[in-house]
């Protein structure tokens, strides 16, 4: 199934609706994701990775749900599969235009996680969407999501885990 949608990709079929055109399908994936067995829960995620860069923006109707499902890998205690996880975010993030309203709620419920892995993850990616869309978006940002990344900010400079602060701190800057 994935060598499958590998293919697709690789053809570069320009739409969402063809490769995912039941949401059975999409359950099935994000089913895989969450693997116990690591080969499948890696390969799942560099499946996403090669779809973000194929498809591009066309992967944005599915982009919040994949986000959220990859956010929720960063404290796992599997190292491969959180590592790879968050490899696939970082892509997401750069190859699609996810906006704000959709990923800032994300990153700042990873800021709420008990794991000091996760947050450390959820400041990096924070400051990489901030860095790749922060002046596209910056009037959006102003507008509606100001208040919620100035709490993002705040909550990972005040972190009690050293890590997360010194990842923080680019951020603050």
């Amino acid at each position: 199934f994935l060598a499958h949608l590998k293919l697709i990709a690789d053809a570069s079929i320009k739409t969402v609706n063809y490769i995912f055109p039941r949401v059975e399908c999409l359950a099935l994936i994000l089913y895989q994701l969450a693997s116990l067995r690591t080969t499948v829960a890696t390969n799942t995620c560099s499946m996403y990775n090669e779809l973000a860069v194929a498809l591009g923006s066309n992967v944005d109707p599915i982009c919040e749900l994949l986000l959220t499902n990859l956010l929720r890998m960063a404290g796992f205690t599997k190292k491969l599969t959180a590592q790879a996880s968050q490899a696939s975010v970082g892509c997401l993030l750069g190859y699609t235009s996810s906006p704000p309203r959709s990923v800032l709620p994300l990153l700042w419920n990873t800021l709420q996680d008990k794991t000091p892995q996760a947050r450390n993850y959820a400041v990096e990616h924070l400051l990489k969407f901030l860095q790749l869309h922060g002046a596209r978006y910056k009037s959006i940002i102003e507008a509606n999501n100001f208040d919620l990344l100035e709490k993002c900010v705040k909550k990972a400079v005040g972190d009690a885990n050293i890590s997360v602060r010194q990842s923080a701190r680019p951020l603050f800057w």
